[in-house]
């Protein structure tokens, strides 16, 4: 979800549907990751009223918003830039083609 990434980028916290990686995204991936906090709220798929409470949530709560909000640049600064993501690709091809060999 990229359009996550470059919300993160403008200190924009995210509320989206718990489906592919957007957990992780804002949630974090690892314990590092994790420690940072949460930048925004997943909910499930189809749920529409609580993905309306959690939007109240966050619009009526400034500081909130502006904690999440740094988190969020947070998690892109420390993990998703696109020298990060280009490195762990190159990572895992050498892994798996390091294992075929």
């Amino acid at each position: 979800p990229l359009v996550m990434l470059e919300a993160y980028c403008f200190n924009i916290p995210v509320i989206a549907t718990d489906v592919g990686s957007c957990h992780e995204l804002i949630y974090g991936r690892t314990a590092e990751d994790q420690a940072l906090g949460k930048c925004g709220y997943t909910v499930p798929f189809g749920m529409s009223q609580k993905l309306g409470e959690k939007i109240h949530k966050l619009c009526k709560d400034d500081n909130l918003r502006s904690q999440m909000g740094e988190v969020a640049n947070l998690r892109y600064e420390y993990y998703y830039q696109e020298k990060f993501t280009i490195k762990n690709y190159l990572k895992l091809y050498h892994k798996h083609l390091n294992y075929m060999l």
